[in-house]
């Protein structure tokens, strides 16, 4: 890979590493983020001769831990792909931005997710 970016992690076992390659598409990269926190959405805006293209990401890797805030996901994504990144939370049937929580850790995030939806559902 041309691209390598870790975050540094108290714990190996909350550790989870997503690639990028020619091969899989923004969508498969959501899909493995979504896996991991359920309640969260990853989006990336990518603007090419002033149309937004998001079909493909740089080649790389990122490590992410559920210690990693929203605020250093986002940075790292902008580092190692050069595409802005935005995380939403769900909350009952809709998805926020987390800018007011950014400071937030992404299992924080999640579990608030999480609690909100339940609670809104009932």
């Amino acid at each position: 890979f041309k691209n390598i970016f870790v975050l540094k992690t108290a714990k190996k076992s909350d550790v989870m590493i997503l690639y990028t390659s020619k091969y899989k598409s923004v969508d498969e990269f959501q899909q493995e983020f979504n896996r991991t926190y359920p309640y969260l959405r990853i989006e990336f805006e990518q603007k090419r001769n002033g149309k937004v293209a998001t079909e493909k990401l740089p080649e790389g890797a990122i490590e992410i831990a559920d210690s990693t805030t929203v605020q250093q996901l986002q940075k790292s994504i902008r580092l190692l792909f050069g595409i802005p990144a935005q995380i939403f939370r769900k909350s009952g049937k809709t998805w926020l931005a987390t800018t007011m929580t950014d400071h937030w850790t992404l299992l924080q995030q999640n579990q608030h997710g999480e609690e909100i939806s339940a609670w809104a559902l009932k």
